[in-house]
């Protein structure tokens, strides 16, 4: 079914995207020099960030720590600013040993008491050496409006899984990280287990109960999959 495709198409250019914004940021020239000096003025950081989360609505916050994991600045979780590290967070540490933008699963950041996807990219200076680190906590809303506005029949459902067959995307909020389909749905068991793309029929006493589309994440461009799919599923009997 191609609806499970354009689905997961959209999500994949969505995380692209969201990936290409934090990996600018730290090519910033303001950004480098806040990071060198910590008592310098942030009134230029403070016009750029704000205006992002403001105008965008693509973050619930974009933060800055220092090379230590310490949070020095934040957007909209300034009370925070001082007395959170990070330093031995897992994606801290996987960011410090990465060039590129660390991209997480959505998971469920307690500071902020929400559902998010965490990016994270090293700031380094002119030798290469980390000085901080940019995060940007992207508002998992977007996704959630890609999966919740797909046209589809009055039975049907449609799901966005992480790899291990968790949903994390649906039309009933109160399934997101509290049930997985990998014993309940054929369809997930298949393309869990790698199969990219394709549709499984559910007969019931000679009769197609159900059809149920899957697609697996490709990634986009320089962005690698995490490997989620969409399951969209139509209830015919």
């Amino acid at each position: 079914m191609s609806l499970a495709y354009d689905l997961m198409d959209k999500v994949d250019r969505l995380v692209y995207e969201r990936k290409c914004d934090n990996q600018g940021w730290v090519e910033l020239e303001f950004l480098q020099e806040f990071l060198k000096d910590k008592s310098s003025n942030k009134s230029t950081i403070d016009r750029y960030f704000a205006k992002l989360v403001e105008m965008m609505g693509m973050y619930r916050d974009i933060m800055i720590t220092d090379e230590y994991g310490k949070l020095i600045y934040a957007v909209s979780n300034t009370d925070l600013v001082g007395k959170m590290d990070f330093k031995h967070k897992d994606w801290f540490k996987k960011t410090l040993k990465q060039d590129d933008c660390y991209i997480s699963d959505m998971f469920y950041f307690n500071e902020i008491d929400e559902h998010i996807i965490l990016n994270s990219t090293a700031v380094r200076d002119e030798n290469n050496k980390i000085i901080g680190v940019v995060i940007s906590l992207v508002n998992w809303n977007q996704f959630l409006s890609i999966i919740q506005s797909a046209k589809i029949g009055e039975n049907g459902e449609v799901y966005l899984l992480n790899a291990n067959g968790d949903i994390i995307g649906s039309k009933n909020d109160n399934e997101i990280l509290k049930r997985n389909l990998i014993e309940s749905e054929n369809a997930a068991r298949e393309v869990v287990n790698g199969n990219e793309y394709g549709y499984v029929i559910e007969m019931n006493d000679d009769e197609i109960a159900s059809v149920s589309g899957f697609a697996y994440s490709k990634g986009f461009m320089h962005y690698n999959s995490k490997g989620w799919s969409v399951i969209v599923k139509e209830v015919l009997n």
